[in-house]
């Protein structure tokens, strides 16, 4: 697939007109449309990690890649930032993945119009349950 392919697809799946046929934040899957108690609920962790979102960014935080963006920050640090011990990663991950990210991945591969990020939401769904097990372990 082009990149103008699969950057259409992107729009038709996860943007759309009106309401997209997936939905790429965890305030639809915790609580269905409401955005307001997922969002203060990262909003707060990022706060307490020394984190947040950038200027002009108008993605919400509770974002599945935002939210990959903040374990890649925890997992590998920054140049002036150490990783984070296991256990605040575990936390996160319990707290802003686990809950939803199976099912959000389960939508897309259901959704007729994915094809390419049909194949991304497989891939991502095996990669976040190897991070569920790894995290898992003591």
């Amino acid at each position: 697939m082009d990149a103008d392919a699969a950057e259409q697809e992107y729009t038709d799946l996860f943007v759309g007109v009106g309401r997209s046929d997936v939905d790429l934040h965890a305030s639809h899957y915790v609580t269905g449309p409401t955005t307001e108690k997922p969002l203060v609920a990262v909003r707060s962790d990022l706060t307490r990690l020394g984190l947040g979102r950038r200027d002009k960014v108008t993605m919400y935080e509770d974002h599945l890649s935002a939210l990959c963006e903040t374990m890649r920050l925890l997992v590998a640090g920054t140049g002036d930032r150490e990783p984070a011990t296991v256990a605040t990663q575990r936390q996160f991950f319990d707290r802003h993945l686990a809950p939803w990210v199976f099912d959000c991945c389960d939508a897309i591969c259901k959704c007729p119009l994915a094809n390419y990020y049909q194949r991304v939401a497989e891939f991502t769904s095996l990669f976040m349950a190897v991070e569920r097990d790894s995290l898992a372990i003591d």
